[in-house]
């Protein structure tokens, strides 16, 4: 059986050799806007919330470690666990780094400015093609001198730090206090070099020192926080298994942290926030539906000759309905083409445009990013022509009603 008989290739065929006389009536472009602008909004909104996820995900990643390990009955590693552990790791095929860090709270203070902030180093056995962060490192050296110091970029800038600047830093310790009160370690150092991760909590409160800077700045050469451990990229996605395994296998006398420990609740509300979303803008396609009944029964009431013609010739109720729903049917489904491609659009013009940055401080990163997903992209297809399907059987259900007479005695 064809798809089409005869009269309705003839009908289409003779709307098709017009086309604006087809498409371009008042109530055919009021739909057709309706529906591009609706699509358009839900699609930039899931491209937007899509980029955001990702790059939060793709600089959580690049700026912290996959694996903290750190001793589970005591405040410190010795020097021997550190090295029986880095030996243990760096055999593991899942293992891209292991190096030894020491964690401080110190407050920084430069002029009138003072801050507290996190400082961090690593193992002292790195070199420069060993440094995980050194593409962060936007201004300076790649590595801590013996008397420099790294320092995050909003850290700077609110310090008014630049490139050769000194800063000092205290480091309080509650288990060194005279007579005169607490006795902390201080150290100045000089600014040589500027990290700015995109991530806005390091790059607010992030400082990096040498390792014999650090222990010097503790007044102890035995205090090592932990170990940070990165895992190839194939390996990202078993990070939780990876450290229950590990800590499994190693007893209770490590503490085995993944990466997603501190921050998965983190994307479960962005996961949930973006589908909130969607179904919030799902609402304009909802109501560019009311827009697609109501020029489904103009067209209809402009076609009403045209449709007791068709009667009189024979067309039956099926017919009729898919000639009057491929018509409205090819034009929506069009616009939500149309739609989907302006979205991307408008998402790379909101992501080029230079007048408004996320707030790093309450968004974590500070740069507006898209990605377009494919699967996305079908569910907003999937959604708009659902909407769309219902809305034209809605008012077609009024053509049975046409009568031929009626209809030619009120032409």
């Amino acid at each position: 059986m064809p798809l089409l008989n005869n009269l309705e290739r003839f009908y289409i065929g003779r709307n098709l050799r017009d086309p604006r006389k087809y498409f371009m009536g008042f109530s055919s472009l009021f739909m057709i806007a309706g529906v591009i602008i609706s699509v358009a909004v839900l699609s930039a909104g899931l491209n937007l919330f899509e980029g955001y996820q990702r790059t939060l995900q793709k600089v959580l990643l690049q700026s912290l470690s996959h694996i903290r390990v750190t001793p589970g009955n005591q405040e410190y590693l010795s020097e021997s666990e550190t090295h029986s552990l880095l030996t243990l790791f760096r055999k593991f095929p899942e293992v891209d780094s292991a190096v030894p860090v020491i964690n401080l709270n110190v407050i920084a203070h430069h002029g009138n400015e003072s801050r507290i902030c996190h400082l961090k180093t690593y193992g002292d056995d790195q070199n420069t093609s060993d440094v995980w962060y050194q593409e962060f490192i936007k201004e300076g050296d790649v590595l801590p001198t013996e008397r420099g110091i790294i320092i995050g970029y909003y850290l700077a800038k609110e310090m008014k730090l630049s490139l050769g600047d000194t800063l000092l830093l205290a480091y309080p310790q509650l288990n060194r206090i005279s007579a005169m009160g607490m006795y902390p370690g201080l150290k100045e150092f000089s600014v040589t070099g500027i990290y700015r991760s995109g991530f806005y909590e390091f790059d607010r409160s992030l400082a990096m020192v040498s390792w014999k800077m650090a222990q010097e700045l503790m007044l102890s050469s035995e205090q090592i926080s932990g170990i940070e451990v990165r895992l190839h990229p194939e390996y990202l996605d078993q990070t939780d298994r990876l450290a229950t395994e590990w800590e499994m296998n190693l007893g209770l006398w490590y503490l085995f942290i993944p990466w997603t420990y501190d921050y998965s609740g983190l994307f479960r509300l962005i996961e949930v926030e973006k589908w909130l979303v969607a179904v919030i803008f799902s609402f304009l396609v909802l109501i560019a539906g009311i827009n697609i009944i109501s020029a489904a029964q103009t067209v209809m009431l402009d076609k009403r000759n045209e449709i007791a013609i068709l009667k009189t010739i024979g067309a039956n109720r099926l017919s009729l309905r898919r000639l009057f729903f491929m018509r409205i049917g090819v034009a929506c489904t069009l616009s939500i083409v149309i739609g989907q491609v302006i979205g991307v659009a408008v998402s790379y013009i909101i992501v080029k445009q230079n007048l408004y940055r996320l707030k790093g401080e309450v968004y974590f990163i500070d740069q507006i990013t898209m990605h377009v997903s494919l699967v996305n992209q079908i569910i907003v297809f999937s959604v708009a022509v659902i909407v769309m399907l219902l809305c034209i059987l809605i008012p077609l259900k009024r053509m049975d009603k046409m009568q031929i007479l009626e209809i030619f005695r009120t032409a």
